[in-house]
């Protein structure tokens, strides 16, 4: 650390420390001089002024010393900077204390080591002798080979450098160099008459440690790949320049017209690769020093004609610039344009061709590879401008069709789902058209082509859904209700049985009361079906009324005086040998009382818990058109009462048991002893004739008919759906692409759209019924389809990016980098120029490497001159075969690529992805920094060349490191995605290199992997030998290492070139081979089952019928292996992390089981249960114990019975109770803060299903109805307002499933007022996942609910974003000013 002195500056006289006077002023600036010393002797006032006087000019040398040190070391480090430090004490010391120390500070300790051995040697010759005879001498303490001397050397110095990018104080180009511990003396005759020790301080104009930090920026930036940040490194720039090209190719493979296509084999040769790797090499170097070599343009001038040639080459092998192909082409294709801008079928468009490349003077028969090995082209004579940029080339060679093609957005029709939905509601086999014909006229692919395996389950056999009848069953379900109101007696008094005449008697037994006969039974009947429009009403009612004569007999007795001969009145006296005589007489009474009760009959049509459409009312329901409810009335009584209808008042009044009839009590349990409290009247019941099949006519017809306006084959109402543009960006990684289509299939729209609040008919409910059938089936095959575009798509991007390291979004990233480049804008930079230095002017750079292009082929000292064996001394003269650039190219599914939804019909898009490497090395990189100031025109020239460096430190020269030269390693990702079969039905189908080329001789390796020759050796030092077949596709092994020459490998040997492969169908290939109906057995399941005995046991014991229902119509049914693993796994009871739970095991077989519960609920159950909704890596079942399933039904019964008859909100389908086990699980509480008790609201979401949507919208999606949907008059609904940030602990009980539509007339026991807003459309829709706490809200802690704002301040999804990251936490502050209206507390 130097300390800090006033600044001074000593002049002095000797020609060593004079300095140019247009200096001076700077150096009085900037130069300063800290001195302690201690004069020795003060013999008089004229010795202390000598001795002063030899100080100074003393000073004044040193000065000038250390200056030409720092100027003389820097220049040799420059020259030879180490930036790897050897294993030795010196060595050690540049390290520091890194493990892996940074090349910038080795640099900097090594400079700073440098310019104190310098400055040690200067000092050593600026002795100065003064008149008087003293002389002066500076000195630095001396350095031995030691860790710590050398150590201490360093920390002697202190260096600071003006860098143009960093925050330094110092100007660009200019160091200030500290040394501490300088001591001089004045010596006179032996005797030292003065000493001081002093720190000198000097600036120096130099752009050494510039230079070194500007060139390891640039092996950094070289070093850059695909996935690091900015857009300046290599990775980035090499991939601006694949994409063009590579999608260019694979456009034109794709949509060429037919008989023109197979002109590229491959995406990207090596050559082009190295081309294109080349051109990104020279623009880092223009981001870093704000230029290139300056042979750059005569390089790639050569390359990029070669290039096109080649590429054109393969374009008229094709026999795209002719009409000799077998196709034709009409203007409208995207490929009708090519070279130049003329037509491919124009013969005439290659001669601007011939004219730009020199080729019209060729010998005939000139190729490309003959014309890149003339010397006309390696010289640069050529006529014309060869192109300058790789988008010129594409551009020209194919034009701008590519940018065209990609740009373009698929047209997706409705009736891509509409069709499959309309054969399930019709109960019939889908027909999926995998031909990928087209209507055009345009020939067809030819046989050779391939056609990916787009054949991926789906479900397609629908012949055992009867739909109809089915249908027809719920809406003509009937179910009667028998009740009886309170009974009451109406006449009469009990017998009461009153004492004998006489006196003394007692009652000694009560009699019982008894029926002595039945007088009267009477019946009155009311139909009062007609007096209601509910669906369920009252159809008759009934008055029941008994009259029973009723007897008492009572004994009674009195006490008489005993005789043994009888008493005076004829009554035979009773001797009791111990006790008084007794009289006993009979005392009977009769009296006839009545009874009377209610009883009504109750009707309820439709009766059925899977009816979808809303029951609002049938006005027509008794009364209407056959076949209607009207046999109800009738059947109600044989059902409800069990007599027969034709008298029903004299026949239930027979029907009743009397005889036991005493009290009103008697009379109700007589007439339930008869009547049946609940019981059901078949549909067919209702019908009559051919009534049954006529309707189901009739429902098939208007469901042709819907499907016909919605596919837009009939004008509306209802109005057709529109159709919608997708990219391929948005099919490959959009969210819920389809939604907009599903969005525009609405009941509204498509159910209700001529039904105004009832139905005129049980028919019209019954079509009703029907148009819902068709519209759920729509939006079940949109989910269906979208279901199988993200699970392909995760699948894909997961299967690219464990081919990447350290990515995991390669298949976003690759597209969203392909929507920039694409249309021709490539990664901007800014040029690294250096802004005016006050002591050296402008400085400009100049870079000089060896080679200028780096080839993949290796090059000797022969052709370049700086090639070195490795850590050789410059001056030697070894030779070696150095190798400038090696590339490898990885094709991760080859041809014909992914599709992104693997079934016929959906074939929208294929995707496919290459890994491209490239390696390289400089034999020499030279880095020139020029100064443009007149007064001190200097230049600096920067070499990283591979070698050993030494310094002499101690009278010996020692290893201190050595210069690494400028090599680098990085890698591309490129994702291309072309239309599918489905978009477009041309050859070829797909995308990816062709794997399937035949091969001569034996020589049979799948090419996924092409290398150029040498890979993956680059630098000098290469032997054939070392080369690893393995990585290599087109690398010849013959079963072991490479036998060849290093003359094998010069320019021109076919050693290395391109050899045709076959494909070997054992290779690991990526394929969707999903199980289904088509190819999924019962032992499939069985398999699976077959490791639990107790689950086989229950699988076995089913029923056939059952055990078909099971593996046929749900498990294989299923959309993946991974579903139909976790299906079977309920059954044994097997969760993630948790198996052998009886609970779930009984609970899921129970469900399954269930009529009412068919694939559907079942594929949604475990489509929540297996998502990782919350992006942490986990699913739901596996982040949570899953406690039991439930039906919808068993969770609503209970809200209906807890909510007087009214659920709180409905759950379809099946229903997953569970445990939660991680603390915190951050959802969305959606709740009302506005109720009289509080927040209230125990319903949850993730955030992506809550994110950007209004209050309106919220309620509609999770069917949230409240004082906004329904209005009685009253506030008891309350109104759902805001949204916290929840986090739910640790064993909380939840339940999840979809949640359920809602509409009020619904619920009878809402007032006739409630109304659905009109906002609704008359009902809500629902429809999405959502999570309840069960019991309490409170169960979660108040610091757990973080309030994030109302919902209207949160539908801007930017908004919701920034408020949801700013809570990292429980506890933490809501994210909203104070005062809001949000609180949270339970």
């Amino acid at each position: 650390m130097s300390r800090k002195r006033p600044q001074t500056l000593a002049v002095a006289s000797s020609d060593r420390a004079r300095i140019p006077f247009a200096v001076v002023g700077v150096l009085l600036l900037i130069t300063s001089v800290t001195v302690v010393g201690v004069i020795q002797s003060r013999e008089d006032p004229n010795t202390d002024t000598t001795i002063a006087q030899a100080m100074n000019q003393a000073e004044s040398a040193a000065q000038s010393a250390v200056r030409e040190a720092v100027s003389d070391a820097a220049n040799e480090a420059a020259e030879k900077p180490v930036t790897v430090p050897a294993d030795t004490p010196a060595g050690r010391v540049l390290a520091g204390s890194s493990g892996d120390p940074d090349p910038d500070q080795v640099f900097r300790r090594y400079l700073k080591l440098r310019i104190y051995l310098e400055a040690q040697e200067q000092l050593d010759t600026s002795s100065q002798r003064m008149s008087d005879g003293s002389v002066t001498r500076t000195s630095l303490p001396h350095v031995s080979y030691s860790e710590s001397s050398i150590e201490d050397a360093i920390g002697r110095v202190e260096l600071t450098a003006g860098m143009d990018d960093l925050d330094d104080e110092v100007s660009n180009g200019t160091v200030v160099a500290t040394i501490d511990g300088l001591t001089t003396k004045v010596v006179k005759n032996g005797e030292v008459r003065a000493s001081e020790t002093s720190s000198i301080n000097v600036s120096v104009a130099t752009t050494t440690m510039l230079l070194q930090h500007k060139t390891q920026k640039y092996q950094d930036k070289l070093a850059e790949g695909f996935f690091d940040d900015g857009t300046d490194g290599f990775g980035k720039q090499f991939a601006a320049r694949l994409y063009p090209l590579m999608y260019a190719k694979a456009y034109y493979e794709r949509m060429a017209p037919p008989g023109k296509a197979d002109a590229f084999k491959k995406m990207v040769m090596k050559k082009d690769m190295e081309v294109l790797a080349n051109s990104a090499n020279f623009a880092v170097q223009e981001s870093v020093f704000g230029t290139k070599d300056p042979r750059h343009d005569y390089v790639m001038a050569s390359a990029y004609a070669c290039m096109v040639l080649r590429n054109v080459e393969k374009l008229y092998d094709a026999g795209a610039f002719s009409r000799s192909g077998s196709g034709s082409s009409s203007s409208g294709d995207d490929y009708s344009q090519g070279a130049g801008g003329d037509s491919l079928n124009d013969e005439s468009s290659t001669s601007g061709w011939k004219d730009r490349y020199g080729l019209n003077s060729a010998v005939s028969g000139l190729n490309a590879k003959d014309f890149c090995a003339a010397a006309a082209m390696l010289t640069g004579g050529a006529s014309g401008n060869p192109p300058s940029s790789v988008q010129e080339v594409v551009n020209q060679f194919i034009g701008g069709q590519a940018q065209r093609a990609f740009n373009k957005k698929s047209t997706v029709e409705v009736d891509k789902f509409a069709e499959p939905a309309l054969d399930e509601v019709h109960s019939e086999t889908v027909d999926f058209n995998s031909e990928y014909s087209d209507d055009t006229g345009k020939d067809q692919p030819n046989g050779s082509d391939n056609v990916p395996d787009v054949g991926g389950d789906m479900p397609t056999d629908f012949t055992d859904r009867n739909t109809f009848d089915r249908l027809i069953d719920r809406i003509f379900s009937y179910s009667v209700s028998t009740s009886t109101g309170s009974p009451s007696k109406v006449s009469g008094s009990f017998p009461d049985a009153t004492e004998p005449s006489g006196s003394g008697w007692s009652e000694v037994d009560d009699g019982s009361v008894n029926v002595d006969s039945t007088v009267d039974v009477s019946v009155t009947h009311d139909e009062v079906w007609d007096e209601s429009t509910a669906r369920t009403r009252d159809l008759h009612e009934f008055t029941v009324s008994v009259t029973n004569r009723l007897k008492e007999t009572s004994r009674y007795r009195r006490q008489v005086t005993c005789s043994s001969s009888g008493s005076s009145s004829g009554s035979t006296p009773t001797p009791t040998p111990t006790g008084p005589c007794y009289e006993y007489e009979d005392q009977t009474d009769y009296e006839e009382v009545t009874w009377e009760i209610d009883v009504t009959v109750s009707g309820t049509y439709s009766d059925h818990p899977n009816i979808n459409v809303t029951h609002n009312g049938t006005d027509g329901a008794y009364t209407g058109s056959s076949p209607n409810f009207e046999e109800a009335i009738a059947r109600s009584i044989e059902k409800g009462l069990n007599v027969d209808a034709s008298d029903p008042g004299s026949n239930f009044g027979s029907a009743i048991s009397t005889g036991n009839i005493k009290s009103a009590s008697d009379l109700e349990s007589a007439v339930e002893s008869q009547i049946s409290s609940s019981a059901t009247i078949a549909p067919d019941a209702f019908f009559s004739g051919t009534e049954r099949s006529d309707l189901r006519s009739d429902l098939e017809a208007e469901v042709d008919d819907l499907h016909a306006h919605v596919v837009g084959d009939e004008s509306g109402p209802p109005e057709a759906v529109p159709s919608m543009e997708v990219s391929p960006t948005e099919m490959a990684t959009g969210d819920k692409v389809f939604a907009p289509i599903r969005r525009n299939v609405t009941t509204a729209d498509h159910v209700y759209y001529d039904t105004s609040g009832t139905y005129d008919s049980a028919r019209e409910k019954a079509i009703a019924e029907a148009r819902m059938e068709y519209v759920d089936s729509v939006h079940r095959w949109i989910d269906r389809v979208e279901g199988a575009r993200e699970q392909s798509s995760n699948d894909v991007n997961s299967e690219i990016s464990s081919r990447v390291d350290g990515a995991s979004d390669v298949l976003n990233e690759g597209l969203s980098f392909a929507s920039d480049q694409i249309d021709g804008s490539g990664p901007t930079y800014s040029p690294g120029t250096m802004s005016d230095t006050e002591l050296l002017g402008d400085v400009r750079y100049s870079v000089d490497a060896s080679p200028t292009y780096l080839t993949t082929a290796p090059v000797s000292r022969a052709t370049v001159p700086a090639v070195r064996p490795s850590y050789a001394s410059v001056s030697e003269a070894g030779d070696t075969q150095h190798v400038p650039m090696a590339v490898r190219k990885h094709n991760t599914f080859g041809y014909p690529g992914v599709p992104i939804i693997p079934w016929p019909t959906y074939w929208y898009l294929s995707v496919d992805h290459w890994s491209v490497q490239v390696k390289g090395e400089y034999g020499r990189f030279e880095v020139t920094a020029n100064n443009s100031a007149p007064a001190s025109p200097k230049t600096t020239t920067y070499v990283r060349q591979e070698m050993p460096v030494e310094l002499e430190i101690a009278g010996q020269k020692r290893r201190v490191g050595q210069v690494d030269p400028i090599n680098f390693s990085a890698s591309t990702a490129v994702v291309i995605p072309v239309p599918g079969g489905t978009v477009y039905p041309k050859p070829r189908y797909g995308v990816g290199d062709d794997w399937t080329l035949q091969a001569p001789g034996t020589f049979k390796k799948p090419w996924k992997n092409m290398c150029s020759a040498t890979w993956p050796h680059v630098g000098p030092g290469f032997n054939p030998g070392a080369i690893d077949p393995s990585k290599c596709s087109n690398i010849q092994d013959n079963g072991g290492q490479i036998k060849a020459s290093l003359a094998d490998y010069v320019p021109g040997s076919d050693m290395v070139s391109d050899v045709p492969l076959e494909y070997d169908s054992s290779d690991d290939e990526f394929e969707f081979d999903a199980p289904g109906p088509d190819n999924c057995e019962e032992e499939d399941l069985t398999e699976k089952l077959e490791t639990d005995d107790d689950a086989m046991d229950w699988y076995e014991g089913l029923p056939e019928s059952d055990r078909t229902e099971i593996w046929k119509k749900q498990f294989c049914r299923l959309p993946s292996d991974r579903y139909q693993t976790h299906y079977a796994d309920f059954i044994k009871g097997d969760e993630p992390g948790d198996s052998d739970d009886q609970n779930v095991a009984n609970s899921w077989r129970a469900v399954i089981r269930i009529d009412r519960i068919g694939l559907t609920n079942v594929e949604n159950a475990l489509d929540y249960l297996l998502r990782d909704e919350n992006g942490n890596g986990q699913s739901l079942a596996r982040e949570h114990d899953i406690d039991k399933f439930l039906t919808a039904k068993a969770t609503n019964d209970v809200e209906y019975v807890n909510n007087g008859g009214v659920d709180s909100h409905r759950q379809p389908g099946i229903v997953t109770q569970l445990e939660t086990q991680f603390e915190p699980d951050p959802f969305v509480r959606i709740y009302d803060n506005e109720s009289s008790y509080g927040p209230s609201g125990s319903w949850l979401a993730r955030p992506s299903e809550v994110r950007g949507y209004d209050t309106t919208a919220l309620i509609d999606r999770f069917a949230l109805w409240d004082g906004s949907v329904v209005s009685d008059g009253g506030d008891s609904w309350g109104n759902y307002s805001c949204l916290a940030k929840a986090y739910v602990p640790e064993g909380v009980t939840m339940r999840v499933s979809y949640s359920g539509g809602f509409h009020p007339n619904e619920y009878p026991t809402l007032d006739e007022d409630a109304l659905a807003n009109g906002d609704f459309g008359g009902e809500l829709s629902a429809g999405e996942i959502q999570y309840e706490i069960v019991g309490s809200p409170g169960q979660v802690p108040d610091d757990h609910w973080v309030p994030l704002g109302s919902i209207e301040s949160l539908a801007n999804g930017a908004v919701f974003d920034d408020r949801w990251n700013d809570v990292s936490g429980p506890g933490d502050s809501p994210p909203i000013p104070s005062g809001h209206n949000c609180n949270v507390s339970p």
